[in-house]
């Protein structure tokens, strides 16, 4: 969905490229414009097992700072994580609006490199729903969300919160997408795809009732 193919340099050409055509004086266009922008929410302990599923180890001018600078197989992305205090936060939806973010890890050091342009975010979804008046009016092509089955209950604040982003796609991962019972499943779809499987009442008549009585 992102698009992304190649390495960093014929990548960073193109955005350079994209902010040289900006006419003077003139505001930078939605970061997705340029093309589709990411937010990975997950679990804080694998926060950063996600930044390293991108990583590998970089050569040239900013060797020494290697384990930040992240591409693969698939394509070149620049990556920043959203933790930290309050003003590293703010900076990272800095750089996230002005088109600097790919998939989002964002160590400070990593803030600080103005060639180093990252377009999409990873964060905690402790992060996410504790920061969400910010995040959901940020520009999100795409919202993946790892461990799903954290949004199995609609009342919950993380499921409101997660609702919020108005985003075209939505990505959950889980293994277990019932836990307990069925209507949990539908808290997920409906969430990955709104109004798609019906509302929880039709859900509740067509789906549930007929599987537990086949049970019985």
């Amino acid at each position: 969905l992102i698009g992304k193919k190649g390495t960093r340099v014929p990548d960073e050409r193109a955005r350079r490229n994209a902010i040289a055509e900006i006419p003077k004086g003139d505001p930078f266009p939605d970061p997705s414009s340029h093309s589709p922008t990411c937010l990975i929410a997950c679990p804080a302990s694998v926060v950063h097992n996600w930044a390293r599923e991108f990583q590998v180890v970089s050569s040239g001018p900013c060797a020494s700072l290697a384990p930040l600078i992240l591409s693969s197989q698939w394509g070149y992305f620049q990556v920043a994580v959203y933790e930290g205090s309050l003003k590293q936060r703010k900076e990272v939806m800095e750089q996230f609006k002005n088109g600097y973010i790919d998939v989002g890890e964002f160590p400070s050091l990593l803030l600080r490199l103005n060639e180093l342009n990252p377009r999409a975010v990873i964060a905690g979804i402790e992060a996410v729903r504790n920061n969400i008046d910010t995040l959901a009016l940020q520009d999100f092509t795409i919202v993946i969300v790892d461990e799903a089955h954290r949004v199995k209950n609609p009342k919950s604040n993380t499921t409101k919160a997660l609702n919020r982003f108005q985003t075209p796609y939505r990505y959950g991962l889980t293994g277990t997408a019932i836990q307990n019972r069925l209507g949990e499943f539908w808290t997920i779809l409906d969430w990955a795809n709104p109004k798609a499987v019906g509302s929880r009442l039709q859900w509740k008549v067509y789906v549930t009732k007929p599987i537990q009585e086949s049970l019985k």
